[in-house]
């Protein structure tokens, strides 16, 4: 199984997963508004 298919598995399973790296640049690079009072997130809440 590739790392993709293992990362569905426990998505679906209701794990709690931890993304870590440039993900909340990316996301505001495509438009997603971000909170000013707290770091990136903003498009994680919505």
């Amino acid at each position: 199984m590739n790392r993709y298919n293992n990362f569905i598995d426990k998505l679906k399973s209701g794990s709690c997963m931890i993304i870590n790296g440039a993900t909340g640049t990316k996301i505001e690079k495509r438009g997603v508004p971000q909170l000013s009072n707290a770091w990136n997130w903003g498009g994680a809440l919505s």
